[in-house]
């Protein structure tokens, strides 16, 4: 049930959660940048002869570990935030993001790996706040507008991902600052995303809360795999789940891939890392900030889902054919471009098949859905990165075909799947 309406308008709310994930996303946008450069070149973690393929997957192992992570804790945190509201679990799960990058700081600093593990599992299993926030605005938007208002948080992940990256390379240069380090970006990220918290807190009203007679919904640290197996059952819903779970599977590929393909091919530094990344967090601003509202003003989500999945699946294959920077700059917006139109509108859709009641609970399920498809690209990464270092994007490319193939099938004219 909803709470009573806040006095602030539903307008200064998205703009404060607009905010509260920008400074938690530059926190994140630091991380992605640094951690692979840090795990493959470090001289204090690995003795010398460890080889980079050695190092190449423990850093994926380590990625995919996050993800299964995710996957126990995000539909844990979206089940409670049902019972408990919206506000409270957002603020808890970005203090335990916050605990999670205090352990890797700390892991950085003494050199010791094990710990690196458990604090990228932390913060994995807190990483559930964005599912949150997105009940957030579900309970606040009309189901005409979820895309649009969607695409405000999108736009805070792209302004993140701007600035983070470039911040990340900056806080992790010694000749900046004579005490930056390796471990000055993670204590950084730990900083924001405490900052975030006290901004809802300060900001962000409760807009979801159950009386006291009314059923709860049931937890289970075993959630992620129940969620499963509900998507599968909920008709109406599983074909979209199903999209979403390929789409996810496919672009992972590419995000976790991604900057030791740069590395080891295209010769990118830790400079470079930075720029190219930043280059793509102001493709994704630009597009779920600006293009998105004027897309959605035409054409509906199933439309646009239609021609983005095939772009995006184009687009990560073509990423891996220039030999030289300047070329891959040319190339690389399609990603970007076709992700920030395709994550909104598949959310969308997602969003507009469940009731209002179990928003928190849809939303759970689809980051199961996205933990899970974070899990295996790393770890099959690991492995045929060895044969080719071009065969991650390939098969990721192959997955998102794959998923466009599925849309087509069962959201052939309207928004309502083929059953």
């Amino acid at each position: 049930m909803k709470s009573n309406k806040p006095a602030r308008s539903n307008g200064a709310i998205l703009f404060s959660l607009f905010f509260a994930v920008l400074i938690d996303m530059l926190g994140v946008g630091i991380v992605i940048v640094v951690m692979a450069p840090y795990i493959k070149d470090s001289v204090t973690l690995f003795a010398t002869e460890v080889s980079q393929d050695m190092r190449n997957t423990i850093y994926l192992v380590m990625v995919a570990l996050f993800g299964g992570a995710q996957f126990f804790g995000a539909p844990l945190l979206g089940g409670l935030s049902d019972n408990y509201g919206r506000k409270r679990l957002v603020i808890l799960s970005m203090i335990g993001g916050a605990f999670g990058y205090l352990l890797f700081s700390l892991g950085t600093l003494w050199a010791v790996l094990p710990l690196l593990f458990v604090g990228r599992i932390v913060t994995g299993f807190f990483s559930g706040s964005v599912s949150i926030l997105y009940s957030i605005i579900a309970d606040l938007s009309r189901p005409e507008n979820r895309a649009k208002n969607f695409g405000i948080l999108g736009a805070a992940f792209g302004v993140g991902f701007v600035v983070g990256p470039a911040l990340g390379g900056y806080l992790a240069d010694p000749t900046v600052v004579s005490w930056f380090n390796e471990s000055t970006p993670f204590f950084a990220a730990m900083a924001l995303s405490l900052l975030s918290a006290l901004l809802i807190y300060l900001t962000v009203p409760e807009t979801f809360a159950r009386k006291h007679h009314e059923e709860k919904v049931r937890l289970n640290l075993l959630q992620g795999f129940l969620n499963i197996k509900e998507a599968l059952q909920i008709k109406g819903l599983t074909p979209i789940l199903v999209v979403l779970f390929f789409i996810y599977l496919g672009f992972t590929f590419f995000t976790q891939f991604s900057t030791v393909y740069l590395q080891d091919e295209l010769n990118f530094s830790l400079n470079d890392l930075s720029k190219f990344f930043a280059f793509i967090g102001l493709v994704l601003f630009l597009t779920q900030m600006g293009l998105i509202r004027l897309v959605t003003s035409y054409f509906s989500a199933p439309q646009i889902v239609r021609v983005v999945l095939l772009t995006l699946s184009a687009g990560l294959f073509i990423f891996i054919l220039p030999d030289n920077k300047t070329s891959l700059y040319w190339i690389a917006p399609i990603i970007p471009l076709s992700f920030g139109l395709l994550q909104p509108n598949v959310l969308s859709i997602i969003s507009n098949s469940a009731s209002s009641e179990i928003q928190g609970q849809i939303l759970g399920i689809q980051q199961s859905i996205r933990s899970l498809a974070f899990f295996f690209p790393p770890m099959v990464s690991a492995y045929i990165s060895t044969l080719d270092r071009t065969l991650p994007n390939k098969v990721g490319a192959l997955f998102v075909f794959i998923a466009w193939c599925v849309f087509l099938i069962f959201y052939r004219k309207s928004s309502t799947p083929k059953m």
